[in-house]
């Protein structure tokens, strides 16, 4: 039997509350499902759904909280798109009931192109993220997309608060709403004067002005769902953290594109880094296309044979969170895998540093140019010979596959070349074989797209692959041998 902490029920109540507008992610879903499952917390969740106007429902439910004194000492908000670990949120409820009133947890707001810390915290304060077996840190203001709160900070704030009706029947104190608040005078931020505070920062404002201070959990880790997920490790004070990308576990850089340019390009890591930040790779080759404007298959492929901004390009978009983002359904490659359009080989090289099994093979597949050059120099760097292989075409590839990547590729083929992929890839696949695909959307590299999502759906139809649109799988074959 664990031991009991003095003032902490063996078993505490939790009320977890979660606002949402239309649905539930899935992975948030499965985080929340698995902490109601902890046996040592009872919790109640509660799901306030289809109110747009967040401070509102918010405040019901944490109305509904301070009214029924039997749901627990302690309400935490989990919003519909935090992916999290349910210990992570039982450490967060166990912190509150060993005395810090307000604990939230370190998330990032969900800007593509630089997430930014979703709190702010109290000046010259640094933040170990990750880390096991911290305490709470105080901060200035918390956000409640993952924050828990002690009953004792509502039961002070309501003793000033007006209970407003909502609607017909509802009654409500509005522990969070919207408003202007002059800096100039408290939490020692000198120089930011009046600012509009959004409604959970609002919140806190009113609790540190009845004498409860808010605190960040440094221990937990937590993905704020977007276009992809976003997490702490997407802010980093590195100068270097515009080149840094994110590898599922948030590892910065992981195939050591940054050092491999420089050998390759015989400059400095830095020299590579400000070409990387201050160039403009994609527009140059766009504007290289746009020029030579080719038209036939032969003058597709040699436009990409010759280019010389393809391996700048790609670079750029192998150093973006978004490129493993797509790469998240590849990942668990196993057998023989085809690389299709595998360009510098970033996830051909992560794949075989990350899997361990000798009978693990990759081939890469791409025309040849000064990124296939790059390419090979790379598996010779990273000592990979034995693991990774090259070819021109499809048909220079001999032995089956057992799954096949074409990541930001089929889009850019000739049409004709499109249909010549769907037929070798059935073939070389398998029976039960899976073919992974993404097809690029954003509009910067809109006028070299050659064929559409719809296209390419019917083209691998057309070959004999089923389900799609992401995942395909080539048919285990009912046929037997007479």
């Amino acid at each position: 039997m664990s031991a009991v902490t003095p003032g902490i029920p063996a078993i505490p109540k939790v009320y977890l509350s979660t606002c949402i507008w239309r649905e539930l992610d899935a992975p948030v879903t499965l985080s929340i499902v698995r902490f109601l499952q902890l046996p040592d917390i009872q919790v109640t969740w509660s799901i306030a759904q289809g109110d747009s106007l967040i401070s509102r429902s918010r405040s019901e439910q944490a109305t509904r909280f301070f009214m029924n004194p039997g749901l627990g000492d302690v309400l935490i908000f989990i919003d519909s798109d935090m992916y999290f670990k349910p210990e992570d949120a039982r450490q967060m409820c166990m912190d509150v009931l060993r005395g810090y009133p307000i604990v939230g947890g370190f998330y990032v707001t969900k800007n593509q192109d630089s997430p930014r810390p979703a709190l702010r915290l109290k000046p010259d304060t640094s933040i170990d993220i990750g880390r096991p077996g911290q305490d709470p840190i105080e901060i200035i203001y918390p956000s409640t997309g993952f924050v828990a709160i002690h009953r004792r900070v509502f039961v002070e704030m309501a003793k000033s608060l007006p209970l407003c009706r909502t609607g017909d029947k509802s009654e409500m104190y509005p522990f969070f709403y919207a408003f202007p608040f002059d800096h100039s005078k408290t939490n020692g931020e000198t120089g930011i004067g009046w600012e509009y505070l959004s409604e959970d920062w609002g919140f806190a404002q009113m609790a540190r002005d009845c004498g409860f201070k808010s605190y960040v959990q440094p221990s937990v880790t937590l993905g704020h769902l977007g276009l992809r997920a976003y997490w702490a490790s997407d802010v980093n004070n590195d100068p270097l953290n515009t080149t840094y990308t994110v590898v599922t576990e948030g590892t910065p850089d992981r195939t050591d594109l940054v050092r491999d340019l420089a050998d390759f390009w015989s400059q400095s890591q830095s020299d590579v880094v400000n070409i990387i930040q201050n160039g403009k790779a994609l527009e140059q080759l766009v504007a290289e296309w746009t020029t030579a404007a080719p038209t036939t298959r032969v003058e597709v492929e040699e436009f990409y044979t010759t280019s010389q901004n393809t391996v700048l390009a790609q670079a750029v978009d192998n150093l973006t969170p978004t490129y493993w983002t797509h790469l998240r359904f590849a990942m668990e490659g196993v057998g023989h895998i085809v690389d299709f359009g595998a360009g510098i080989g970033s996830y051909a090289i992560y794949m075989a540093q990350k899997q361990h099994t000798s009978g693990m093979q990759i081939t890469c597949v791409d025309l040849p140019g000064t990124h296939t050059e790059l390419l090979r120099q790379r598996i010779k760097t990273h000592d990979l010979s034995s693991k990774i292989h090259t070819a021109e075409t499809l048909d220079d590839v001999t032995e089956s596959a057992n799954y096949i990547v074409a990541l930001h590729t089929l889009e850019y083929l000739h049409p004709d070349a499109l249909i010549e992929f769907a037929r070798g890839a059935f073939d070389l696949l398998v029976d039960g074989g899976s073919l992974v695909i993404s097809v690029e959307t954003t509009a910067d590299m809109a006028v070299m797209r050659l064929c559409s999502h719809d296209l390419i759906t019917s083209t691998l139809e057309q070959a004999g692959f089923k389900e799609g649109p992401i995942h395909w799988v080539k048919p285990i074959s009912t046929e037997t041998e007479v």
